[in-house]
């Protein structure tokens, strides 16, 4: 997400950056906590993005920069194989 507000997104999940690109999780299982997760396909960013949310402002240049630089995606969809806790400092273990 780079320099982006993370609120921008709506994620559920961000991670860190360290570690594996989250484009070489997709058809994968990982693990995070105790959770399981099968991560689906990358997200295709639409203009939603580059709205005014409570306490941010317009950016057009959102999403033109994903467009740009990611070929549209930015993130990836995942369902949730085995519920569980997630917390802060949990590792992503792809399997």
């Amino acid at each position: 997400m780079g320099e982006w507000d993370p609120r921008r997104f709506r994620s559920n999940l961000i991670l860190d950056g360290e570690g594996e690109n989250e484009d070489d999780l997709v058809e994968r299982r990982v693990t995070i906590g105790d959770t399981v997760l099968y991560v689906v396909k990358q997200i295709d960013r639409c203009v939603m993005v580059t709205r005014a949310q409570p306490g941010l402002d317009r950016d057009l240049d959102v999403l033109r920069t994903i467009h740009r630089s990611r070929d549209s995606t930015l993130a990836v969809g995942a369902v949730v194989i085995t519920p569980g806790r997630v917390a802060e400092a949990d590792e992503v273990t792809p399997a």
